[in-house]
């Protein structure tokens, strides 16, 4: 349960919507990968 969790990172994120809102409705931090920058990997993280 979300009251037993410990203050976290989910550390070089690359996931979708639905995991990214699932990560924060536990109130969990998220690192977005450097992916974003690259123009080969990464571009569905932009519109998050």
């Amino acid at each position: 349960p979300r009251d037993r969790l410990p203050a976290a990172v989910v550390h070089c994120f690359t996931g979708e919507r639905a995991a990214l809102f699932s990560y924060l409705d536990l109130d969990l931090h998220i690192g977005i990968t450097g992916w974003i920058c690259d123009e080969r990997r990464g571009t569905h993280l932009h519109a998050l």
